[in-house]
């Protein structure tokens, strides 16, 4: 097995779950009542780009978006969530979301650098609901 692969599968795990993680010791409220959530997950590809986990607390992310072998950008965001339902026969499980291009500016937030990132991801995460 490649070593991507190898990282890729030790990866797959929820990031609470995981030690390279960065997330808090509360999982927070809307963790605990919906018990069956189906998590982010830690490499994620959207737009023709890969992103991936950096960090997680217990209202918003940190992913990194892989734009080309030396550009990295960093995008903020506060975890949504949709409930199960089904459509078309088809069933889908309460799940987390990752941001959509309309979110962009009022839930989501793109940064040049991981300081920024971070700074937005500590504001976002001591605010109250």
């Amino acid at each position: 097995m490649s070593k991507d692969k190898a990282y890729y599968q030790k990866n797959k795990q929820e990031p609470s779950q995981r030690e390279d993680v960065n997330t808090s010791n509360d999982i927070g409220l809307k963790y605990k009542t919906l018990q069956n959530i189906k998590y982010l997950p830690h490499f994620l590809h959207k737009n023709r780009f890969l992103y991936t986990l950096v960090s997680r607390g217990q209202r918003s992310c940190i992913y990194m978006q892989h734009v080309s072998a030396k550009t990295k950008c960093f995008e903020v965001f506060l975890i949504k969530t949709r409930p199960a339902k089904e459509l078309f026969g088809k069933k889908y499980p309460a799940r987390e979301v990752f941001p959509a291009n309309e979110d962009f500016g009022y839930t989501a937030w793109s940064c040049n650098t991981l300081e920024r990132a971070k700074m937005r991801f500590i504001n976002l995460e001591n605010v109250k609901p």
